[in-house]
């Protein structure tokens, strides 16, 4: 069974949400889509600080997803927003935020990414593509939960 593969936008397939809407600029689009294609992947993931709310989604959906779907060679499902992510996150450590920038303050992507998991991901495989992250891998103890990290840098091959 294929992982499920979450990619970051910012910095990792676009350089940024302006850039991206205004220009079509991508970044990375090439390596992703190739590492993609050699795993078997057609589905996706977004998982971004970038989108932060029910409206970022709306402008994701209406304006960007069909383009980086045609990009990527993928079906994007899923792009969680930062209000989501914190909601999913008080069902597994029951934390009590202040507001989405307290909670992205406090977690990061790494820990969000992780939380996230804990929640929706038992018993899959997620790898996250990210360029604020360290290669990582995670593997519960009943070895059916794989919680993964892979930095851009190592599907690009690129330096610092």
């Amino acid at each position: 069974m294929n992982p499920i593969v979450w990619l970051d936008l910012e910095d990792t397939i676009i350089p940024s949400w302006a850039d991206f809407l205004y220009s079509g600029s991508t970044k990375n689009i090439k390596e992703v889509r190739t590492w993609l294609r050699a795993r078997d992947i057609t589905q996706v993931n977004i998982f971004s600080a970038a989108i932060w709310d029910r409206g970022d989604k709306t402008i994701f959906l209406e304006q960007m997803k069909t383009e980086l779907e045609d990009l990527l060679k993928v079906d994007i499902c899923q792009w969680p927003s930062i209000e989501d992510l914190m909601k999913a996150s008080k069902k597994f450590d029951f934390a009590q935020y202040y507001d989405t920038t307290e909670f992205v303050q406090l977690n990061g992507k790494f820990i969000s990414f992780l939380k996230y998991c804990m929640v929706n991901g038992r018993n899959q495989h997620n790898i996250l593509i990210d360029d604020s992250v360290a290669d990582w891998v995670m593997i519960g103890d009943s070895g059916k939960t794989t919680i993964e990290t892979i930095n851009i840098l190592t599907v690009t091959g690129k330096k610092w």
